[in-house]
C-alpha cells in the first residue's frame, strides 16, 4: 500500500466517523426533542383534564335534581290531597244547593197553602 492510499483511506474512515458521530449526534437531539415534545403535551392534556374535572358539576347538578324531583313529588301529593278535599267540598256544595231548592220549594209550597197571599 502506498501513503497516498493509506491516506486516502485514513481521510474516508475520519470522514465516515465524523459524518456516523454527526447523525447519531443529530438522531439522539432528535430523539430528546420528540421525548421532550410528547412529554409537554402530556403535561398539557393532563392540565386541561385537571380543570375541565374542577369545572365539571355533574355530582351538584344530580344532587340539586334529585331535590328538585322530591319537590316535585311532595307538590304532586299536596295536589292529590287538593283535589280529594275540593272534591268533597263540591260534593257538599250541591247536597247544600239541592237542600236549598228543597227548602225553597218546601216554603214555596207552605206559603201557599198556608199564607193565602193576595196573589
Amino acid at each position: 500500500m502506498n501513503l497516498s492510499n493509506l491516506f486516502s483511506s485514513v481521510i474516508g474512515a475520519v470522514t465516515v466517523g465524523l459524518l456516523d458521530f454527526l447523525f447519531w449526534g443529530r438522531q439522539g437531539k432528535l430523539e430528546d426533542r420528540v421525548s421532550k415534545l410528547e412529554t409537554e403535551k402530556v403535561d398539557k392534556l393532563s392540565a386541561k383534564f385537571d380543570k375541565h374535572l374542577e369545572a365539571d358539576q355533574s355530582q351538584r347538578i344530580l344532587a340539586l335534581l334529585e331535590q328538585v324531583s322530591g319537590r316535585m313529588a311532595k307538590m304532586e301529593d299536596s295536589l292529590q290531597r287538593a283535589l280529594e278535599n275540593n272534591a268533597g267540598q263540591d260534593q257538599r256544595i250541591s247536597n247544600l244547593a239541592l237542600y236549598t231548592q228543597n227548602l225553597d220549594k218546601a216554603l214555596q209550597n207552605h206559603e201557599k197553602n198556608y199564607h193565602h197571599r193576595g196573589n
